[in-house]
This record gives structure tokens, C-alpha cells and sequence, in this order.
């Protein structure tokens, strides 16, 4: 059969296709365009930020994964199964493999010493990057109480994280692990899809500078005082609901 894309070595006669390997990309990709679209926007509201922060994670740590795997599967010599080492190396949390990737490995730093010693705050970057995407996925609150008129609203702590210079922090923070790690990947001296797998070129230039109000929006309860000093609460639609007062 013919193979797109393949050359086969001419004077070799005719060949036959002994392996091939198929993987799929398409939570980088799809993710990528999501966070170009949104970092695209001049306005972006609250939700569109948690969908942002969320996306770059995903395309951050799917992209980092993908590097250590390639990385491995150049070195593999042993007659192990190949699915089964990288099953091994997908259960390593791409932080910890990225610490061992560091401290491990053979690089050529000559002239770039002081490159080498300051991208390896990619550690700190990745870990505090790592934190806000874990309140959101794991179900920590965003919630406001609006209380009296007297008393200012409060907020979670998750929530006072949806913020446009939250946003611009994640991504300077992206931008930085990213270089990073294409610094290290050159310096490691493989010919290795680094630059496919630790882009950031999808980071539009202009980012958003101003955050769509919320207002009272998705309300769950509410409570009203009456002048005889009785309450009375009020739950109010569906979470899924908006609801407006």
C-alpha cells in the first residue's frame, strides 16, 4: 500500500508496512482554538474566563505529556511492550516527570547557563498554574452573598480569581513554562516535535481588557426582611438557570 506523505528510500525494491502508529490529539487542538476565540475577544465574562483557564491547563499539561512520551519512546530499548510503558509513564504527573526531565537529563547548556538557571522557575510556574484549574474542576464554590445594603458583597475565594489580571497571569505564566520547556528540549539535542506539542503561538497578541459585568445572575436563594423584623428565604430556580431579580 502507499503511504501518504512517506518517501521509501529509492533502489530499495518494494517495501511493506510493518507498524504504524495512530494517537490523537484532538483535546490539544480543539482546546487551542477554544482559547484563541476567547483570548480573541475584547470583552470576556466571568464563565468565558473559567472556560480559558481551564483550556490552557488542558493544552498545557495534554501538550507536556505528549513530550515526555515522545521523549521516551526514542530511548526505549528493551523488548517491553510499548503501550505499557507509556501507560506507566501517563500514571507520573507531568510536573514530576517534567522535575526528573530536568534534573535527569544530559543537556548542552554551553553559553546558556544563566537561560538554563532561570527557566527552571518552570517548576514554581507549573505548580501555582495547576492551582486554580484544580479549585474549578474539583468543585470548589464560585458563589457572591450580596448582603445588606450597608455591608459589601463577598465573595469565594474562587471566585476573586476570575479576574482579567488573573487571566493575563495564567498566561504570562503559560507563555514562560512554555518557552521553557522548548528551551530545554532544544538544549537536550533530540529532533524531537517539541515545537508541536509546547506551542504558544494560538495566544492572540492583544488580549482582553474589559470584564462583561455579572450582575445577579444564576441567584440561588434570597432573603427578604420585613419591617416587623420577621425573614423569609426564597430558593430561586435551577443551577443551570439564570435568574433575574
Amino acid at each position: 500500500m502507499a503511504i501518504s506523505g512517506v518517501e521509501p528510500e529509492k533502489n530499495r525494491g518494494p517495501y511493506v508496512l510493518r507498524a504504524a502508529r495512530t494517537e490523537s490529539f484532538y483535546l490539544l487542538t480543539s482546546n487551542r482554538d477554544r482559547c484563541r476565540r476567547l483570548l480573541s475577544l475584547k470583552e470576556i465574562t466571568e464563565d468565558e474566563i473559567i472556560d480559558t483557564l481551564v483550556g490552557l491547563h488542558l493544552v498545557l499539561e495534554i501538550g507536556i505529556n505528549a513530550f515526555h512520551r515522545e521523549l521516551t519512546s526514542i530511548q526505549i530499548k528493551k523488548a517491553v511492550d510499548h503501550l505499557i510503558i507509556l501507560d506507566n509513564l501517563d500514571r507520573i504527573s507531568f510536573i514530576d516527570k517534567t522535575i526528573l526531565f530536568i534534573y535527569n537529563s544530559n543537556f548542552n547548556f554551553e553559553g546558556k547557563i544563566k537561560e538554563a538557571t532561570d527557566y527552571h522557575s518552570i517548576i514554581g510556574h507549573m505548580k501555582k498554574f495547576s492551582d486554580i484549574r484544580n479549585k474549578l474542576l474539583h468543585g470548589s464554590t464560585v458563589m457572591t452573598i450580596y448582603a445588606s445594603d450597608d455591608k459589601p458583597e463577598k465573595k469565594s475565594p474562587t471566585r476573586n480569581l476570575l479576574t482579567l489580571k488573573t487571566l493575563h497571569e495564567q498566561i504570562e505564566s503559560f507563555k514562560t513554562i512554555m518557552a521553557g520547556m522548548r528551551f530545554y528540549a532544544a538544549c537536550y539535542g533530540h529532533h524531537l516535535n517539541g515545537d508541536n506539542f509546547l506551542d504558544d503561538g494560538f495566544i492572540p497578541a492583544t488580549l482582553p481588557t474589559i470584564l462583561a459585568p455579572k450582575g445577579l445572575a444564576n441567584v440561588k436563594d434570597i432573603t427578604l426582611q420585613y419591617a416587623s423584623g420577621a425573614s423569609q428565604k426564597f430558593l430561586l430556580g435551577k443551577p443551570d438557570e439564570e435568574t433575574k431579580l
